[in-house]
């Protein structure tokens, strides 16, 4: 799918269900705001002019309202982004579902954000709701998996062309057959492939989707009881429904069409997820089932997906950073061999993958017991330049020199044809002959760049124990924690020595808790052994009588390389490097996804609020919208009651000995219950923190106030010059507060100037800030530079972002202490009152930075600063 540079430029082409749902959903924005644009927001606006014209005091309530919405919205918009950073940044291992669950939160914590500004700001901003959608919809079609597809095909067969296959259809190990039969013509056992359409059409015939978010959004991979208990629930799901009858159906016509005698046939089924097979092999890690019967088949097909939910199934995906519906299940029936002898081939040795050696490993009948790592296999050396076959003693009649020599030239043409080294699963029966059963890419990556690195260790001359195979190569120290039972892996510590005697797949739920693993049986066949040359855990297997020599807790020091293990720790065993299992980020679905995520989600462009940008038109992510949101609330509250005060209903005058004329009114707690109906009231019935802290600090001993009051001549002589008259008590010359337990919005009106003040002063520093705008004054051009100059000086020092346009003077400060912004609020409430009339003092020789620091230590009169 083509996607255009740029969030708003992407134009997306859904074919499949969940596509076209999600589609619907992003698309109708348009719709849906301009249903808001015709229906909403009239009332929107009907109620707001109702309220500014006939209750202001109600307006100031409802605005405050959905200020404390926003706060809190933004508070938890903060949380969410940084978990999903976190999980990034810091590579966790997680499902994709969990990242789903934590945008869904951070979503409706950014849209609760802008329908709060909807009621703070009606008039403005009415488009930010459309951005939101567009956002939101670029984000949620990140996270959606990219092949979910519910219509038919639901069957392949191995005579499908393979230009008609892919892997998304039918799984890694599906597409690696198609290639041995198409490709190569290589010798391969008629089957028949249930594909990944079958598997989501059962999801949604099952309605597992939703229990497959619920488990997999909480699980912890790093705890085994955690995986247990998730594998449990979605599997027991799996078995409380029933089949869907469609499916059914299909899956028998199948099996009849392609094979003649059905009744009679026994089949393999096995596992072929997407993903599977490839350069994360997931070895071992679903279940196949042998030997199973025609009236078997549904039975076996649904413990195969079921399997995809196996603890050590849903380890090994989120380790290696796939999401569950990105990996769908593809499930193969094949003819069921009765072997002689069967086993594994590699094109190139696990132990020692430099050299030029073909390793075959082999057993007795099925294969499965090399790669279960329950036995150790025969092995067979051959040369890849000189097809010299070293090794034995041959299994089985008919198994000799040419058969090794014939599966040495099969395994180079399909290293040749898979682009690097594979390892191939083999049988040999009297019947068919040689035959091959599956073929994948083998990682030995980490091995090579290990033996290249490799210095000569110094060791003690006598391990403690030597012998086996290298199943991993590397070295490791750590305490030894033996493993009687499926049940001991719950208890297995962090940094331990895995000792057992067999290596069941299942062990991959501990492999990010243990350093090195050994056991008595085993093969570097073994699909535990596969996985631990991935995740780069040292591995000694087939080292007889290890489970009974070795003792629980006690330090050794594990040379892989050598098969020896030593009693205590030998500074030269220690690991050097990164380990397979952390991988990089580029080779993680999740963390390709999460990065793109991130941009859209977590990146802040808008971060200069006085940029032409600052607007709905230039977000670009949902970041941008909290900012922008929370800057246009704060500014909302700021200029709260600005035109004509606040005075009216709910309204109260302060009077406290100060000659001001002063209204304030409580939106939450900021008025004592005392107070009641009195229309008078003193600085002892306010409750509100920053108010009262204000109000200590503008109270001061220290000041001095004149006799007369305060009058606001500018707006006087503009009513005067108008024609008009007005009384010195007008609302239009008040000073006004809102004010709530934790919050102040403040206006104080001297004269020819005016102080604003919003703060928010609350237990949690993260919300807290207070706002500072000064503007005005009576005296000289002169004396208002100073003015504005000894103001920024005492805010910077406060610690504000303070600067100055001409006269006037914006300032905040955010995140500090409730303790810390009681202190700050005192201190302006001090320069408020100490500064009312200072421009009619200054002048340009005296020292305004001098004047700054007497103030700081504690000076509050300047009227006789000449």
């Amino acid at each position: 799918m083509g996607r255009a540079s740029g969030p708003f430029s992407f134009q997306p082409k859904f074919f499949l269900l969940k596509r076209h749902k999600l589609l619907r959903k992003g698309c109708c924005f348009i719709l849906a705001s301009s249903q808001t644009k015709e229906h909403e927001m009239p009332l929107t606006l009907f109620k707001y002019w109702t309220y500014q014209f006939f209750s202001p005091g109600v307006l100031a309530k409802k605005k405050y309202e959905a200020f404390k919405k926003i706060l809190v919205a933004d508070r938890q918009a903060h949380v969410y982004m940084a978990q999903i950073e976190e999980i990034y940044y810091d590579q966790k291992d997680v499902d994709c579902f969990r990242v789903q669950q934590i945008y869904d939160k951070l979503s409706k914590s950014v849209k609760e954000m802008v329908d709060a500004l909807m009621e703070l700001a009606p008039l403005k901003y009415g488009n930010l709701k459309d951005y939101y959608k567009k956002i939101d919809f670029y984000c949620r079609f990140l996270m959606e998996p990219k092949y979910y597809d519910i219509g038919p095909p639901f069957v392949l067969f191995s005579g499908n062309e393979k230009d008609s296959i892919s892997n998304n259809l039918v799984g890694g190990k599906g597409y690696n057959l198609f290639r041995l039969t198409n490709d190569l013509k290589l010798p391969v056992p008629k089957f028949f492939i249930i594909t990944t359409h079958a598997f989501f059409y059962l999801l949604e015939c099952l309605d597992l989707v939703p229990v497959l978010k619920k488990e997999l959004s909480q699980v912890d991979i790093s705890d085994p009881e955690s995986l247990e208990a998730a594998s449990e629930s979605i599997r027991a799901h799996f078995r409380s429904v029933e089949f869907p009858l469609p499916l059914e159906l299909e899956i028998k016509k199948a099996v009849q069409n392609n094979f003649p005698g059905s009744q009679d046939t026994k089949f393999s089924v096995r596992s072929s997820a997407v993903a599977e097979d490839s350069s994360s092999s997931f070895a071992g890690q679903y279940l196949s089932v042998l030997g199973v019967g025609f009236s078997g088949l549904l039975r076996s097909y649904k413990k195969v997906v079921e399997s995809k939910y196996m603890p050590n199934s849903i380890y090994y995906r989120v380790k290696k950073g796939f999401c569950d519906l990105e990996t769908p299940m593809a499930v193969i029936v094949q003819e069921m061999i009765e072997p002689l002898c069967a086993g594994v081939i590699y094109s190139r040795d696990p132990e020692n993958p430099i050299n030029d050696n073909i390793c075959i490993y082999s057993a007795e009948g099925q294969g499965e017991k090399v790669v279960s790592g329950k036995v150790r296999p025969v092995q067979i050396s051959v040369n890849r330049k000189t097809m010299e076959v070293q090794g034995g003693p041959y299994l089985c009649t008919g198994f000799n020199e040419t058969i090794a020599v014939k599966l040495a030239n099969w395994i180079m043409e399909t290293e040749k044809n898979f682009g690097g080294p594979v390892d191939m699963e083999w049988c040999l029966d009297k019947e068919h002959g040689l035959q091959v059963l599956q073929a994948r890419p083998l990682v030995i990556k980490q091995a090579i760049n290990n033996l290249e690195k490799k210095k000569e260790k110094r060791l003690p001359k006598a391990p403690f124990l030597k012998g086996g195979k290298t199943a991993s190569r590397g070295c490791a120290v750590g305490a030894a924690f033996k493993v009687r039972s499926r049940s001991d892996l719950f208890s297995v510590p962090k940094g331990a020595i895995l000792v057992s005697r067999t290596a069941p797949p299942d062990f991959v739920m501990v492999f990010d808790r243990i350093v090195a693993m050994v056991t008595d049986e085993g093969s570097p066949a073994s699909h535990c052994a596969s996985v631990a040359r991935e995740m780069g855990i040292p591995y000694i297997c087939g080292l007889k009588d290890a489970y009974s020599k070795l003792d629980s807790g006690t330090t050794y020091s594990v040379d892989a390389d050598k098969c020896s293990i030593y009693l205590g720790r030998i500074s030269d065993c220690q690991p050097c490097g990164e380990r397979p299992c952390d991988i990089k980020e580029e080779e993680r679905p999740i963390s390709v996804m999460l990065k793109q995520l991130l941009n859209l989600a977590c990146h802040l462009g808008l971060v200069d609020p006085n940029s032409k940008d600052f607007r709905p038109e230039g977000c670009r992510s949902l970041h941008d919208i909290i900012r922008l949101v929370h800057e246009t609330a704060m500014k909302e509250m700021f200029a709260l009651g600005r035109k004509g005060g606040i005075t009216g209903k709910g309204t109260k005058r302060l009077k406290d000995g100060l000659p001001l004329l002063f209204y304030v009114l409580d939106v939450g707690g900021g008025i004592s219950d005392e107070a009641g109906n009195l229309e008078n009231i003193t600085i002892d019935h306010i409750t509100s923190v920053p108010m009262v802290a204000f109000w200590k600090g503008l109270t001061d001993p220290s000041i001095k106030w004149s006799e007369a009051e305060h009058f606001a001549w500018g707006d006087y002589d503009n009513i005067m010059l108008a024609g008009g008259v007005m009384s010195k008590d007008s609302a239009q010359l008040s000073s006004y507060a809102v004010l709530a337990h934790d919050y102040m919005n403040l206006n104080v009106r001297f004269g020819y100037h005016f102080v604003q003040i919003d703060a928010l002063c609350t237990n949690e520093p993260e919300n807290n800030y207070i706002s500072f705008r000064f503007s005005g004054g009576g005296g000289s051009p002169e004396g208002r530079l100073l003015r504005t100059q000894f103001l920024v000086f005492i805010l910077q020092r406060l610690g504000f972002e303070a600067s100055s346009t001409g006269e006037l003077v914006d300032g905040r400060i955010k995140k500090v202490s409730k303790e810390r912004a009681i202190n700050i609020l005192e201190e302006i409430g001090r320069l408020v009152g100490a500064t009312r009339l200072m421009d009619m003092y200054l002048k340009p020789e005296i020292n305004v930075k001098s004047l700054a620091e007497d103030f700081l230590r504690g000076r509050s009169d300047f009227s006789t600063v000449v």
